[in-house]
């Protein structure tokens, strides 16, 4: 038998999930997380989605989603031995259709099934120093795309050293190219219009091999500035809003 291609594989591993999608109707808000296999961590970082969108009241209308790596058996048994009371969603990607912005592209289809819209964390986002999560963080996220935004951005209270990458070469670009000052280019952390998601479904199919990746975040921060899309920073340590 040949190999199948990495779009051939992607199809296969959410065709389950797309199918099981169906019996979620009346969802208007995603909270997706892509993992590897956060074991330890990702426990943690549904506790804090599933308290948050139970002050929130929103636990009727909303979907969590995790998509991880093959790697991830051990962290895929972590969430089915949750007692939570938010629906949830959780499987593995195929061997070949791998890797963090492949996990992401799931999370976005199935957002799309569902017309609703995503925020995305990092599975290990509780383990972060300085990640400075609060009870209103979600909230604090979607209020600007409940309005007339189609991408949040985060930003975190980092160690210098902690973002080299992103202080010295990512946002640098950003700036150079595309005029657009983002404090945290590596957050991972977004909440996203269905609109918007919407359009990153249909646009991700011509840079799969970009995306597949860590590539997949500046892909989604540069793809909403080069469709001229409504943009804000939320910085998760503090009140204000840096809106773009």
């Amino acid at each position: 038998m040949g190999v199948l291609d990495p779009e051939t594989l992607f199809k296969q591993s959410i065709a389950g999930p797309l199918k099981e999608a169906w019996k979620y109707e009346g969802v208007n808000l995603v909270v997706g997380i892509p993992f590897y296999n956060e074991a330890h961590t990702l426990p943690l970082v549904l506790k804090f989605v599933e308290d948050s969108l139970t002050s929130m009241q929103v636990t009727d209308k909303s979907l969590i989603i995790c998509a991880g790596d093959p790697a991830g058996k051990d962290a895929l048994k972590a969430i089915q031995d949750l007692d939570m009371n938010v629906p949830h969603l959780e499987f593995l990607m195929l061997q070949g259709a791998n890797g963090r912005g492949m996990s992401i592209r799931a999370i976005l289809e199935l957002a799309n099934r569902l017309e609703a819209d995503l925020a995305i964390f990092a599975a290990d986002i509780m383990g972060q120093r300085g990640a400075g999560l609060q009870p209103g963080s979600i909230q604090r996220m979607l209020e600007p795309i409940q309005q007339e935004y189609d991408l949040v951005i985060t930003s975190f209270q980092r160690q210098y050293f902690e973002d080299l990458l992103g202080e010295l070469f990512q946002g640098p670009l950003l700036e150079i190219f595309y005029s657009y000052r983002v404090t945290d280019p590596i957050c991972g952390t977004y909440a996203i219009s269905h609109d918007m998601v919407e359009e990153y479904c249909t646009a991700i199919k011509f840079w799969v091999d970009l995306t597949r990746g860590f590539g997949i975040d500046p892909w989604l921060i540069t793809t909403a500035i080069r469709q001229n899309r409504r943009i804000c920073e939320v910085p998760l340590y503090q009140s204000d809003l840096r809106l773009r």
